[in-house]
């Protein structure tokens, strides 16, 4: 129920098996139990509706053409909202799985034959908080870690980033609002003032009421003359806003701001 969690696995096909064999293995070590008990590894889910939430799931992962590899069920013999460690795999024809998240003992793994293909198959989420490449090569980690749309993406690591407070921690499409930790997380806690001394203080604003038939007609003839098109039509423009502009400032050529 981390939400940094592992969700989705994308196993390169040459390891395939030899992956299935470990992950199932340590998966069935798991002791699932309560959660205060020094001898557990996972507790139960939050709630009545989480549980059926992840149970939902796995149902209808099997009606999509998903292969259960391991558990998919409730805990027999425990009383509360416990659910087994569940490994489905999603073959890679099929649609992308469901677009949620599942904050559930459930992985999903697909295997692919090239990174161009694995990649493509990561970013089909709308979700980007975390990811984690696992490679022997360290130049084709970073160079895959750059191409995964995610606000985290660790080599050979997963969740510990969260508890790095110099690493930035965010998230892309539908994941995580704004920043923490890191230097740009700093900013998370600092409210922006901005000050302006403004250098007509002591002159009547051309923009302020009383508003005059001539002050319309120069406000129109600057924004044409500084958004318009037409090089020869911002030119006419000039001596009329010259105009208006030196009989302004003859008006209120020592003035003192009223207000």
């Amino acid at each position: 129920q981390n939400c940094n969690s592992i969700e989705r696995v994308y196993v390169q096909e040459s390891i395939w098996t030899r992956f299935l064999d470990l992950l199932t293995g340590k998966m069935k070590r798991i002791r699932v139990g309560n959660g205060m008990d020094p001898g557990t590894d996972m507790g139960p889910l939050a709630s009545a509706e989480q549980l059926h939430k992840v149970e939902s799931i796995v149902r209808h992962a099997e009606k999509q053409g998903a292969e259960l590899l391991l558990g998919g069920r409730r805990v027999a013999g425990l009383d509360g909202h416990f659910f087994e460690p569940t490994l489905l795999h999603w073959p890679k024809n099929m649609q992308a799985p469901f677009q949620e998240e599942i904050f559930g003992p459930l992985i999903m793994v697909t295997p692919f034959s090239s990174d161009e293909e694995a990649i493509r198959l990561a970013n089909h989420s709308p979700f980007g908080l975390a990811a984690s490449v696992w490679t022997e090569n360290r130049r084709r980690g970073e160079a895959l870690a750059r191409s995964i749309q995610s606000g985290t993406v660790m080599i050979n690591d997963s969740v510990v980033s969260f508890g790095m407070p110099e690493a930035g921690w965010t998230g892309v499409k539908m994941s995580g609002v704004g920043w923490v930790h890191g230097e740009k997380g700093l900013d998370e806690m600092v409210n922006i003032k901005y000050v302006n001394r403004d250098p007509m203080s002591r002159t009547q604003k051309f923009w302020w009421f009383p508003y005059t038939a001539a002050t319309a007609q120069a406000l129109q003839s600057g924004m044409a003359f500084l958004y318009g098109t037409g090089v020869m039509k911002k030119i006419r423009l000039i001596p009329g806003i010259l105009r208006y502009f030196a009989g302004y400032l003859a008006v209120n050529r020592g003035k003192k701001d009223k207000w």
